[in-house]
């Protein structure tokens, strides 16, 4: 008994000290199941918290994590033979509600006696027909209990010198190559195609005393700042995105991640400027059509979002990177919207796109709209590849013979180490140290990252 109340105090230091928002791996906005790593040779473990989708996501699953960890529970976000799973799930598109389910069944190959919760965007989607087999342990925002529900329900061996493990493979003493903070969540602009307010809520802005908190907590490289919908950051507690960057003290560089255009300022840049920040801006487009923009309830024009690209590389220089999101197959989309998305991106210059198949969402405004022909949609989104692909090779080419300050992160399975320019181009260096930033001249380009030669190291 006195083991449990040691345990449940615990629980409750841990819970009020780490909140969840906070993570150190750089994910793709949905995680590809086929590439799951598996670790079968190993002491099985007692909780492994998967997670799918966006940053935000990826932050909640790893502080779990931190939090089983700090009461001597040994968890993992890599999956893994383990007694109990927690898989935080994604909803953004259809794919990943299947991808969700997906991962379910092979937590249950690899432990058929395991016990399977779910929680996330996908479970508050789908309650009534999620995951045979699984059990429902939170929806999408109310994840804090997590950790003293399992606890109460299931048997450990505590182990207060057991480190969680994440998939970087560091420990808590050593300086991490990037560290996300979550500032935000929730979002409340409903845009037609999107169902992720309905399952976040209304935005909600952290503190700015404890995000900068946080920040001096970290020991790290870099900072990302990130969140449901970050534009939105400050509105509902007298704060402002600039005023935060600002606020913030820290050595590690400053990334920003996915942003709308008009959240895009002098006032902005100047304090990205100032306080060491990355010349790299995730702007999510969706279209380059006016009309198709209108449709989708998206609060800018094309010339809106080129004229913040245009200050943004005026005050932050011209190689700053400019990434984005697009759907394709919307489905007031004509051929002539779809040219215009294709020529923006030829204007812009992105120097990459997460793009994407129109998905209808339940309860959104555009599900209720006549779907394209699939034909078309495919047939459309191979031709955005090409040119993706070709603006992709161009911006890489420019970056070839120009010295570059490279975040280097852990190389985990044995290859080189490889990290991040600050306009965000991926660079391999084989003499590199892991979690280090060095700097590096780009001699050649291989597929879509560079290859570099170490100039100085720390």
């Amino acid at each position: 008994m006195s083991n449990l109340n040691n345990i449940q105090s615990a629980l409750a230091l841990c819970e009020k000290s780490i909140e969840l928002d906070r993570c150190i791996d750089d994910i793709k906005p949905i995680a590809i199941v086929e590439d799951i790593q598996y670790k079968r040779d190993q002491t099985s473990i007692d909780v492994v918290v998967y997670s799918l989708g966006c940053k935000t996501n990826q932050c909640e699953g790893e502080a779990l994590v931190a939090q089983f960890g700090k009461i001597g529970i040994r968890a993992s976000d890599l999956m893994q033979v383990a007694s109990v799973y927690i898989i935080n799930t994604c909803s953004v598109t259809v794919e990943a509600d299947r991808k969700s389910r997906q991962v379910c069944r092979r937590a249950k190959s690899l432990n058929p006696n395991a016990v399977v919760y779910v929680c996330g965007c996908a479970v508050a989607n789908c309650k009534d027909e999620y995951f045979a087999g699984a059990k429902v342990i939170a929806g999408a925002i109310d994840k804090n209990h997590i950790v003293s529900t399992i606890v109460n329900m299931h048997s450990f061996e505590h182990n207060s010198h057991f480190n969680s493990t994440v998939s970087k493979k560091v420990v808590n003493k050593v300086k991490r190559a990037r560290k996300h903070i979550k500032i935000q969540d929730g979002c409340n602009d409903f845009c037609s195609f999107c169902i992720i307010p309905y399952l976040r809520g209304r935005s909600k802005s952290r503190d700015v005393i404890d995000i900068a908190n946080d920040v001096l907590q970290a020991n790290t490289n870099e900072i990302v700042l990130t969140g449901i919908n970050i534009t939105a950051y400050g509105r509902d507690n007298n704060s402002t995105l600039a005023g935060l960057v600002e606020r913030i003290q820290t050595d590690a560089r400053i990334r920003l991640s996915s942003i709308e255009c008009n959240a895009i300022d002098v006032s902005l840049l100047d304090a990205m400027v100032r306080n060491n920040g990355c010349n790299h801006f995730h702007l999510s487009l969706q279209s380059g059509s006016d009309k198709v923009l209108r449709a989708m309830n998206r609060k800018y024009t094309i010339v809106e979002f080129e004229d913040k690209v245009e200050l943004i590389r005026r005050i932050m220089g011209d190689n700053s990177a400019i990434t984005t999101d697009i759907i394709v197959g919307y489905p007031t989309e004509t051929e002539h919207d779809f040219e215009n998305t294709l020529d923006i991106v030829d204007r812009v210059g992105f120097s990459d796109v997460h793009s994407f198949k129109f998905s209808p969402r339940p309860s959104t405004v555009a599900s209720r709209l006549p779907q394209l022909p699939k034909s078309i949609v495919d047939e459309r989104f191979e031709r955005l590849q090409k040119r993706i692909e070709y603006n992709r090779q161009k911006f890489l080419t420019k970056q070839v013979g120009l010295i570059h300050e490279v975040v280097f992160e852990n190389a985990s399975d044995g290859s080189c180490p490889s990290g991040y320019t600050r306009n965000y181009c991926k660079v391999v260096c084989d003499n590199a140290q892991p979690n280090s930033i060095s700097t590096v001249k780009i001699v050649k380009i291989e597929k879509d990252w560079l290859v570099g030669e170490l100039i100085t190291k720390d």
